[in-house]
């Protein structure tokens, strides 16, 4: 029999390695980072029309938008999560 799929903890990815990248037209800032992983991943950003832009996993308590892989410190320099997103 097959193991059951592990589900998402505070350690694990939210995302596969090919996550929906965001539309830097639908951002304010258009930076870029190296997670933990070596990923590269677009910073929180916020979005130009004040929607949730593609890519996005929470909304930040600053009003930026956040495309982390990992729950663990997502959004930690933005005051933290305000929301997660589907």
């Amino acid at each position: 029999m097959a193991a059951a799929p592990a589900l998402p903890s505070e350690t694990t990815s939210l995302l596969p390695p090919a996550a929906v990248q965001p539309d830097e037209s639908d951002l304010a800032t258009h930076d870029h980072y190296a997670n933990r992983d070596a990923q590269v991943v677009h910073s929180p950003a916020k979005s130009v029309d004040g929607r949730a832009p593609d890519g996005a996993i929470a909304q930040c308590q600053d009003g930026t938008y956040s495309f982390s892989r990992h729950r663990q410190e997502t959004a930690s320099h933005h005051g933290g999560v305000a929301n997660w997103l589907n």
